[in-house]
């Protein structure tokens, strides 16, 4: 979760100390708006792939802020656990962006009761953050889908 007025994270659910600005927050914290911070497995065809979203993305996949599903989740955990069965299986159309990590893998190996570290090389990553994410209209993608077989390119 993450605070609204500075959009950091806070530590913990119900964190005392924020690490943007590195003061203690009194009570107030319960007033402030929480916002979503997720990683989600998406797939298609091709694939599958584990993007994150931040909060307008949950605002879509939820359909209610940040503070209402936490509400929810602390007042009834069977509603709460509805909410998260009927937010799966749909479709949307995702406009992500990729950022390339590299980071050291280690492997380990027990060899007679004593357990080996191995380093291995830096091991490229790709990780996926949701700029835009909307719900699919299937009557805009039947219109698109036939302009394109209409266009220049497809003759």
């Amino acid at each position: 979760m993450a605070l609204r007025k500075v959009q950091s994270k806070l530590r913990g659910a119900k964190a005392s100390v924020c690490e943007h600005l590195g003061q203690r927050l009194s009570d107030r914290i319960n007033k402030n708006s929480y916002r979503y911070l997720m990683s989600m497995a998406v797939a298609d065809y091709s694939g599958q792939a584990w993007l994150q979203g931040f909060n307008d993305v949950g605002e879509t996949i939820f359909g209610m802020t940040a503070n209402e599903l936490l509400s929810i989740k602390d007042r009834d955990s069977n509603e709460f656990t509805t909410i998260m069965e009927k937010s799966t299986g749909h479709t949307y159309n995702f406009s992500c962006r990729a950022k390339q990590d590299t980071w050291k893998v280690s492997t380990s190996h027990v060899c007679y009761m004593k357990v080996m570290k191995f380093w291995c090389q830096d091991t490229p990553r790709i990780r996926y953050g949701i700029s835009r994410i909307t719900k699919l209209d299937y009557k805009e993608e039947a219109i698109a889908l036939r302009d394109l077989l209409y266009s220049q390119w497809a003759r």
